[in-house]
C-alpha cells in the first residue's frame, strides 16, 4: 500500500479559503479520475495546518493516477 500525502500551512485568516480549495480540488480529482482524496487537519498541535491525501495499492498505481491527475489541464488549471 502506497499513501501519498500533501500537507499545508494556512496563512492566519485564510482557513475557509484554504479548506474551500482543498474539497473543491478534491472533488474535480475525485469526478474525473476516480481518485479518493481525503482532506484532515490535525487534532492537537499547529490548527493552520491542513492534509490531503491518497492511497493506492502500489507504486504503479500511485504513478499511473498521479500521471492522469498532472496530464489533466482542467485540475492543473484549479491547481
Amino acid at each position: 500500500m502506497i499513501t501519498w500525502i500533501r500537507s499545508a500551512a494556512i496563512a492566519p485568516g485564510k482557513t475557509r479559503d484554504a479548506f474551500a480549495f482543498v474539497v473543491d480540488a478534491s472533488k474535480l480529482i475525485r469526478e474525473r479520475h476516480g481518485i479518493a482524496i481525503s482532506v484532515s487537519r490535525p487534532l492537537a498541535g499547529n490548527p493552520t495546518r491542513i492534509f490531503w491525501s491518497s492511497q493506492h495499492a502500489d507504486l504503479e498505481g500511485y504513478a499511473r493516477d498521479h500521471q492522469a491527475i498532472i496530464g489533466d489541464h482542467r485540475t492543473l488549471k484549479l491547481l
